[in-house]
């Protein structure tokens, strides 16, 4: 064990995100996305017990950290011969006003997912949805890297068609699950297509779940309350993983404009803002061009979080307790002759089981 440090900045606390949790006998793993230092705009290299070590962690500490069993850490970079899981799903507007961005937005999401691929092991889906108005209008389940390209890239499917009609060998069923999605909201509203694949499509328990929604239109739920925001966050838990929005900003027509993220247009029930799901479920925002002209995927901070995330190893000290609380302490302080400015922060997660 380590003596574990207070934190003083707390400015990487957002960043230590939900860690995924699998079990050998007494030896637990976590999954730890990738924390950003923002005072060096890079990664923090984690390091475990010993030599450098900036990674602490304190079993079954209360629900504010103190008294727990500071653990001995062993901390391993996936992607060095360790190989974490990811299921991702692209839920992607295809209304028209999509029509000039949809190719690049194909092309970006293969980019990405071969990106990812090379460090994680990847498996990926996709919906379309409000081809005509709010309904799903075309997905595929969780594959591999090489279907999902393949259903980007079928024969004749071009521009917005591109993520339209059902695909693989559960396409007939995925074609009758969208019925009941298909009813009572009027416009784009990706909230549509994130609730069908939650419903519906075979998630891993234990891989990191990640929704990425592109669109340039307001959430427009049409007055169902199931498909507002309010309604998906109260029935949103942590387990269910992020979602993360890459909005292309039109040029100047309600709701598609640049103003909408600075608060200085009028919002209503009916038109909500689309980031309002990415950030209660610990998601990031992407403003990108209208054309899509700079947009890149593997930019996108899940991304740099995904690749730079880390296997963290620790034995348990009670083997007959059921649930726990972890707190999570990182520090970063790099230090030759005088210590460089000090970035930190702590969360802790409760009622883990394992």
């Amino acid at each position: 064990d380590s003596l574990m440090p207070q934190t003083t900045v707390n400015n990487l606390s957002s960043g230590i995100s939900n860690p995924l949790l699998t079990v050998s006998g007494t030896r637990i793993a976590l999954q730890l996305a990738g924390v950003m230092d923002p005072l060096r705009n890079q990664y923090v290299p984690l390091k475990g017990t010993g030599v450098g070590e900036n990674l602490w962690i304190s079993e079954d500490c209360d629900s504010l950290g103190y008294n727990g069993k500071n653990k001995g850490v062993l901390v391993t970079p996936l992607g060095s011969g360790t190989t974490g899981a990811a299921d991702i799903v692209f839920t992607v507007d295809i209304s028209g006003s999509m029509g000039n961005k949809a190719d690049s937005i194909a092309s970006q999401i293969s980019s990405f997912v071969n990106y990812l691929s090379t460090v994680l092991d990847v498996r990926v889906g996709c919906v379309g949805y409000c081809y005509s108005y709010g309904e799903v209008s075309g997905a595929v389940n969780l594959t591999s890297v090489q279907n999902l390209r393949t259903y980007l890239n079928r024969p004749g499917y071009t521009g917005t068609m591109r993520c339209y009609g059902f695909y693989g060998s559960d396409s007939s069923a995925l074609s009758n699950y969208s019925i009941g999605y298909n009813q009572n909201v009027y416009n784009e509203d990706g909230i549509i297509a994130i609730s069908y694949a939650d419903s519906f499509f075979t998630w891993r328990s234990n891989a990191t779940h990640i929704y990425i929604n592109i669109t340039d239109e307001a959430i427009q739920p049409g007055g169902n309350t199931f498909f507002s925001p309010q309604g998906l966050e109260s029935r949103w838990t942590t387990a269910k993983g992020t979602v993360h929005t890459v909005f292309a900003i039109d040029g100047g027509f309600f709701p598609d404009t640049a103003m909408e993220h600075y608060n200085l247009v009028s919002w209503s029930d009916a038109y909500q803002r689309p980031w309002g799901i990415t950030y209660f479920t610990g998601g990031t925002l992407k403003l990108i061009h209208e054309d899509c002209s700079d947009l890149d995927l593997k930019t996108l901070p899940v991304t740099g979080s995904l690749a730079n995330s880390y296997k963290i190893e620790f034995i348990k000290t009670h083997t007959s307790q059921q649930l726990h609380n972890l707190m999570i302490v990182i520090v970063n302080q790099d230090s030759i002759k005088r210590p460089t400015p000090r970035s930190d922060g702590k969360r802790v997660f409760t009622n883990l089981s394992y």
